[in-house]
């Protein structure tokens, strides 16, 4: 359970970046949410307390000053501490050029933690909003200010961490993961990857797999096939639809790269982890 404070936007104003909702929370102990599948993206910071936010198989233990980044259509789960619960701040936003705006804050889909110095300001700015309940036009624009402050405030706290990573040797390979990590959904071929960050394929090819052990392709079939079988899972989705959504156009060929990895086929994988949930 937790004591929580929301503010809901029923409308969309900015298709690009839209605003969605915003709120705090004090955990009971072992509060939790999930495992779900969020529609859009929330950005949670932790004021005080422990817990734990797990996403893509990964666990990740976290406490004040910690925050987390949610993404769209991935299975997430997080849980207060049973000693030490969490209080946290979130807010939700979706839009056309998320992706972008993410990209200048320094936050990376690849790694969903981040680190905050001094909270705060972040905290006042969520105060300043939740006190806008009436929710009239007159006052939206006045939100997002707010909204657009709270981003401005975040990127002086992240925003660093991104220009230290230009000067690593990895920082094209973390370009490469978090385009694969945004496109996986759709056909991909290494030359657009390579395209995207301006860097010549075969220099890529050769740099991810010293860097990471494994090759491009490798890398997003293993992508492509943890996505699939967290659908299969969750969702009810036909297996053509789980195929899509995963980057292949063809249902055939999807269903022989699930069994060549996991062992059995999309539709025997569903039933049986169906079965183990009853």
């Amino acid at each position: 359970m937790e004591n929580a404070s929301v503010l809901y936007i029923t409308e969309k104003y900015f298709d690009e970046f839209s605003f969605l909702f915003c709120g705090q929370a004090y955990c009971e102990p072992r509060h939790s949410f999930g495992p779900a599948i969020r529609p859009y993206y929330i950005l949670h910071i932790i004021l005080g307390g422990k817990g734990t936010f797990t996403q893509n198989h990964t666990t990740y233990h976290l406490e004040k000053g910690q925050g987390f980044l949610i993404e769209p259509k991935v299975i997430t789960h997080y849980q207060a501490d049973p000693y030490d619960p969490w209080t946290y701040m979130w807010i939700g936003f979706d839009g056309s050029n998320v992706t972008f705006h993410l990209n200048r804050l320094g936050l990376n889909l690849q790694a969903p933690t981040f680190q905050i110095n001094d909270t705060s300001h972040l905290e006042k700015i969520i105060y300043d909003m939740l006190a806008y309940r009436h929710k009239e036009k007159s006052n939206m624009y006045s939100l997002y200010a707010l909204f657009y402050l709270f981003l401005s405030n975040l990127s002086l706290e992240v925003g660093h961490k991104l220009e230290e990573l230009k000067l690593d040797d990895n920082y094209h390979v973390q370009q490469a993961i978090q385009y694969i990590q945004l496109h996986y959904h759709q056909p991909m071929k290494i030359h657009d990857i390579a395209a995207s960050i301006n860097v010549n394929r075969s220099y890529l090819s050769t740099l991810f797999q010293s860097k990471v052990g494994q090759t491009l392709q490798q890398y997003i079939t293993d992508l492509r096939m943890a996505k699939a079988q967290d659908l299969l899972h969750a969702t009810s989705h036909t297996i053509e639809t789980v195929a899509r959504s995963c980057g292949y156009d063809n249902q055939l060929v999807f269903s022989k790269a699930f069994k060549r990895k996991v062992g059995i086929a999309p539709s025997e994988y569903r039933k049986k982890k169906h079965t183990l949930s009853l």
